[in-house]
């Protein structure tokens, strides 16, 4: 009993260490064709999102929002978002395509361009490892939710991810970019906002443990940039409450 334990042992070893060599060639290989890779990536995402668009019948909840947006009036339609659980910046977004005689696709092909651009953001601009990056791509909510239904998500993922692009530089350089990022994520669908909302709870949390360390919450050139983002939070909270 005591030989096949060791045996077993020995396998189940064996077996975690072949897994790990594998795995490490699998990322030793994405690392040095990475660019290639994602630049493939990138280009059948352009044709899966295509495929989506003629292959996918539109859900209710979809045609719910371009309903409202072609048959309310722009007053009557903030007014029935109380009603629709989600903020204002998907409905501003399709609200002009619908008022303007637009067909129902161009709400999904709009869509469908915010789903590429979170595709290529992830591709040529997240600064994360290859793996992390494919098996965001090929998850489920990105690869098919985000693809085919036309809703207010791809908006909200597309603002988190600008927003981690330049969050380093979010209250200096990038101050701008970083508001308008965080508007969108705030006012984009209820998920994004709790997200939003954890991000703003990290900074408060951040500037209040600097002046328990009597430290200054931020540095002097960051202060116009922690205004500004600040700023922007409560004016979203401002609407979302409001509306």
């Amino acid at each position: 009993m005591k030989n096949l334990k060791n045996a077993f042992g020995f396998l189940k070893q064996k077996t975690k260490l072949e897994l790990k060599q594998k795995l490490n060639k699998f990322q030793k290989f994405i690392d040095i064709n990475q660019k290639l890779i994602f630049k493939i990536i990138f280009i059948f995402y352009a044709f899966w999102i295509a495929l989506m668009f003629f292959v996918h019948e539109p859900w209710r909840d979809e045609a719910q929002a371009w309903l409202l947006a072609r048959d309310c009036t722009f007053l009557q339609l903030l007014s029935q978002l109380k009603y629709e659980a989600h903020p204002v910046a998907w409905y501003l977004l399709i609200w002009p395509l619908a008022k303007s005689g637009a067909p129902f696709d161009a709400m999904r092909v709009l869509h469908g361009a915010a789903t590429l651009s979170c595709a290529g953001v992830i591709c040529f601009k997240l600064r994360r490892s290859p793996l992390i990056k494919l098996l965001y791509l090929f998850a489920s909510p990105m690869f098919y939710e985000f693809s085919a239904v036309a809703r207010n998500y791809s908006i909200g993922v597309l603002a988190l991810l600008c927003l981690t692009h330049c969050y380093e530089r979010r209250f200096t350089s990038r101050k701008y970019a970083a508001a308008a990022c965080l508007f969108v994520l705030l006012n984009s669908n209820l998920y994004a906002t709790v997200v939003g909302t954890a991000i703003i709870g990290g900074e408060i949390f951040l500037a209040v443990y600097n002046i328990r360390e009597k430290k200054p919450p931020f540095e002097k050139n960051e202060k116009p940039g922690a205004v500004l983002f600040f700023s922007t939070a409560v004016f979203s909270y401002v609407i979302i409450y409001l509306i």
